[in-house]
């Protein structure tokens, strides 16, 4: 998507690199399994990728109307999501949960994005957002035992772990020896397809809706 080049300091790009950025951004945001709309700051929908179509399809998760505004919904209610890019501006709040009937309970996770020229920002708020839809973490063990084909051993350790237990305290916790954690860690791993701990922490906590 082209608005998610970012630089680490002035803009000394040739016209050319900068074209080929906006290119493989555009193929990444296409690409994503994460549902992902790039919003203005005033709450337009200003594009959509190929994971994010099913949340306007009925039931309808999210709907646009003819000034392409968009709304979610709040206690029944359509509501513009305006209000939730008011509250980030004025707060710095980023994740909102929302109910979607597609997906449950979900997380709506907003990023600002560089703005480039070539995108109609709807209006005087040019400010453009990333917004991703996320479910929220598994920490429940008899879940995690489902989705990952963990032990309940397994899946109890790995619930401590993303409650931010370290491997110590898990063991103590759970009133295990730490080599059988540490055995456990292990074939969390491998049934997880990670080799440390950040890279599992990360794989289990970021749910893509």
């Amino acid at each position: 998507m082209h608005a998610l080049n970012g630089q680490s300091g002035p803009d000394s790009r040739e016209p050319a690199a900068a074209a080929d950025l906006l290119k493989v951004g555009r193929s990444l945001f296409d690409a994503s399994t994460s549902p992902s709309l790039l919003l203005s700051g005033s709450g337009h929908l200003l594009e959509c990728n190929r994971a994010a179509t099913f949340l306007f399809e009925k039931p309808s998760t999210l709907v646009v109307d003819a000034m392409r505004r968009l709304h979610y919904q709040l206690l029944g209610r359509w509501t513009p999501m305006a209000m939730l890019l008011a509250e980030y501006g004025a707060t710095g709040r980023q994740e909102f949960t929302l109910n979607s009937p597609a997906l449950g309970q979900c997380i709506l996770k907003l990023e600002p994005v560089e703005e480039v020229p070539q995108v109609e920002s709807h209006g005087q708020n040019s400010r453009l957002l990333l917004a991703v839809f996320m479910r929220p973490p598994i920490t429940d063990p008899s879940v995690l035992r489902v989705t990952y084909g963990f032990t309940e051993a397994e899946a109890r350790v790995a619930a401590l772990l993303m409650k931010g237990f370290m491997p110590q305290q898990a063991a103590s916790e759970a009133g295990v020896r730490l080599s059988t954690v540490r055995t456990h860690i292990q074939h969390i791993y491998e049934k997880t397809g990670t080799r440390r701990q950040g890279e599992l922490l990360a794989k289990l906590l970021s749910r893509p809706a």
